[in-house]
């Protein structure tokens, strides 16, 4: 671990990071992760602890688990896949409204260990607890930020050294995504240029620790004022949340007598403020350098704005609370949000860019998050191409010999979330042949697979099929016929 110094005497520290003994897994969507669980989970020893950054697909993905499919074209295998509701658990931020997520909240905590055999998890989820069973082996991160995905994979501990290994599933996303998140973010962001005035609050300062300790955060006179601003807010002589001004000023390093001279002179208090009541508390109080300290009028017009804002504007309640909090019953600015995001949009915005070159650049992104090598990174990827090939293969062999008419066609195309059409489109791009334009044609839902853009398919995946088309003729009452044979 190496230790960076910053300005100011803070210091970045660095850890190396080791993600040995990882079988790294790139899936597309959701619908391929619900297979990968429904194949591996009556296995001993084939937990699965889930990430994902929505409540929507949580909610998705755990019904997909355990409600039975009982679609058309589903087969027997599909329709068996189905979970206990009892072995699959959705952890959010409402956890103590479910008994079932409280209860396993309370065992991961606890125990470092959950019953069920899934555990879905926002990211309530991605500190400050971890799992230590070793019977968790596989683990699946839906996340877009290097913070959150680094955070999300340490809950997890396993034993490198003693071979212990584990599934990771990461997950490819398009610039779609990232336009959808910009947008989001974006909007969070015009709410805070709305309002940053309104938010801005002299009153609260970060200077007191009011739990257990009595610490004074000291260092400049500035501090000292904004700590008697509070003292005087409260009117409590000489106290301030149980915390005594004296103690507080005898337990100052000696060296810093400037602080202690301030704090003595701000207790003789008619002869160093100007205090103008209003009721009982404090309009404004005056500094010794003259400096208005806080404005009590004033801030309560900005927090009925705030709350006006709050209770009539639904765009304004939903994105204030991702950059506000409350403190002192008042509503101020975190800081910590705002520039948070602030550098995903300046994120999402390079992954848009960078994803109109390169359909994998995400998912290169997160190896590098990882610091997977390039050659550990094109092994991935091969294996990944591998199982791609293999799975259309498979659903090339359930086509009836006889033959798909135009809507079969399309509903072979497009069906189990687009299956086939997005492993046509994978095996185009790789070949260079395909661009976004060309890939929404094919996507769509209304038009079959032609035989002109199966079999280039076919070539590039080195697959020995290809597609046929039997014209319809109005005459003779014969509709369009797709037949896909291996070639000879």
């Amino acid at each position: 671990m190496k230790a960076r110094y910053m300005p100011h005497d803070k210091k970045i520290y660095e850890m190396n990071i080791d993600y040995r003994n990882l079988n790294i897994e790139p899936l597309a969507d959701l619908e391929m992760l619900v297979a990968c669980i429904k194949e591996t989970v009556g296995d001993r020893g084939n937990k699965w602890l889930i990430f994902v950054d929505s409540l929507e697909m949580g909610r998705d993905l755990k019904r997909l688990l355990t409600e039975e499919d009982v679609s058309e074209g589903k087969d027997e295998k599909q329709k068996r896949g189905v979970l206990p509701e009892k072995e699959v658990v959705f952890i959010n931020a409402d956890f103590a409204q479910d008994a079932q997520a409280e209860a396993s909240v309370d065992d991961i905590v606890t125990e470092s260990y959950a019953k069920e055999k899934v555990v879905i998890s926002t990211s309530v989820m991605d500190n400050g607890v971890s799992f230590h069973d070793s019977e968790l082996r596989n683990m699946a991160i839906f996340a877009d930020t290097k913070e959150m995905f680094i955070q999300m994979l340490g809950r997890k501990r396993w034993d490198k050294e003693h071979g212990e290994l584990m599934n990771l599933y990461i997950f490819r996303r398009n610039r779609e995504h990232f336009r959808k998140r910009r947008e989001r973010v974006q909007e969070i962001l015009d709410v805070y240029k709305e309002f940053h005035e309104y938010l801005k609050n002299e009153l609260t300062c970060y200077v007191i620790d009011g739990t257990t300790n009595e610490k004074l955060l000291y260092g400049s006179k500035q501090k000292i004022n904004a700590f008697m601003e509070l003292w005087f807010n409260f009117q409590e002589p000489k106290r301030l949340w149980g915390l005594d001004i004296q103690k507080i000023s005898q337990n100052l390093p000696t060296s810093d007598v400037n602080v202690k001279d301030e704090l003595e002179r701000w207790q003789e208090r008619p002869y160093n403020v100007k205090n103008v009541p209003l009721g009982n508390q404090t309009e404004f109080v005056i500094g010794l350098n003259g400096r208005l300290l806080f404005n009590y009028s004033e801030m309560i017009r900005n927090q009925r704005i705030l709350l006006t804002a709050l209770l009539e504007n639904e765009i304004a309640y939903r994105n204030l609370k991702k950059i506000s909090y409350e403190i002192q019953g008042k509503l101020v600015l975190n800081h910590f949000a705002l520039t948070y995001c602030r550098d995903c949009r300046k994120f999402y915005g390079e992954m848009m860019e960078s994803l109109e070159v390169d359909e994998d650049a995400f998912l290169k992104k997160q190896f590098e998050w990882m610091g997977i090598s390039e050659e550990d990174q094109r092994n991935i990827m091969m294996r990944e191409e591998e199982k791609k090939r293999e799975l259309l293969e498979e659903k090339i062999k359930a086509v009836p010999e006889n033959g798909m008419s135009k809507q079969e066609n399309i509903d072979w195309k497009v069906a189990d979330n687009k299956c086939v059409v997005n492993l046509i489109v994978y095996f185009l791009r790789i070949g260079g042949v395909c661009d976004n334009q060309k890939a929404k044609y094919l996507q769509r839902p209304d038009t079959p697979l032609t035989g002109e853009y199966f079999n280039k398919s076919m070539e590039l995946a080195g697959l020995p099929y290809e597609m046929i088309m039997q014209r319809a003729n109005s005459k003779k009452n014969i509709d369009g016929i797709y037949r896909i044979q291996k070639k000879i």
